[in-house]
Formats: C-alpha cells, sequence, structure tokens
C-alpha cells in the first residue's frame, strides 16, 4: 500500500520495509523450521520455499 500511495517517497519507503523484511525472514524462518520440525526439515524448507 505504501508504495502505491505515496508517491517516490513511499516507493523507496516501501522497498526498504519489503527489503528489511525478507533479509530477517532469511535468517529466521531456517531456524524456525529446524525448531519446530526437527524430523521434516527438508520437506518444511522445501514447503516455504516454494
Amino acid at each position: 500500500m505504501i508504495r502505491s500511495a505515496c508517491g517516490t517517497i513511499g516507493l523507496w519507503a516501501g522497498t526498504l520495509v519489503i527489503g528489511c523484511s525478507i533479509a530477517v525472514d532469511n535468517v529466521l524462518v531456517p531456524a524456525i523450521v529446524k525448531r519446530d520440525y526437527p524430523g521434516h526439515t527438508s520437506l518444511a524448507t522445501g514447503i516455504y520455499s516454494a
């Protein structure tokens, strides 16, 4: 919503927020999957990657 509604500043701010979220998720999700699904790590990783 921010990127499309707030002009150029919104475009850059929204891109920054999305980029930071992706970076944090790339670090946290594998650790959470390993913690919650220790026997099915490969399957769970494949599902969230797809």
